[in-house]
């Protein structure tokens, strides 16, 4: 790594020749998720279109991103309960987009302090797994009184 010393005493590092496993991983994680959909749509008062990154759908890719990258023989904390690995990886590789954003829209409903907002996430993410058709049939059924 080469390191540059400038005359306020700062130091900087080159990038690295070969991408990182984990910044390999993220940019599968994207593509799988269809990221580049997930932006936050602003209108302008004058009626331009601007899409932001959104923050929120990056760091759950991270999370993601973390999660298949552990060691499949350990333990992951989800639900409050130990759970393998490598069961925890087999589900987050099914997520979407339409499953992070059920995440961000139900995380930003809360109004309950979230101490341990990883763990929140990660959990989260996987019960999105097993909940999201369920919970868009739920609520069709609650507006329309089906």
């Amino acid at each position: 790594m080469n390191y540059e010393k400038n005359n306020n005493y700062s130091v900087s590092f080159s990038p690295s020749v070969r991408p990182s496993l984990f910044h390999t991983t993220l940019e599968k994680v994207k593509a799988q998720v269809e990221y580049e959909t997930l932006g936050e749509l602003v209108i302008t008062s004058s009626g331009e279109r601007i899409i932001y990154e959104n923050n929120q759908a990056n760091e759950l890719c991270r999370i993601i991103t973390e999660t298949l990258l552990i060691n499949p023989d350990t333990e992951i904390n989800v639900n409050g309960e130990k759970k393998p690995a490598f069961i925890v990886q087999e589900v987050f590789i099914m997520l979407t987009g339409a499953h992070l954003e059920f995440v961000i829209d139900n995380f930003n409903k809360k109004r309950e302090l979230v101490k341990n907002i990883s763990a929140y996430l990660r959990t989260s993410l996987y019960n999105s797994v097993f909940e999201l058709n369920s919970h868009y049939k739920n609520q069709v059924q609650h507006d329309f009184g089906f």
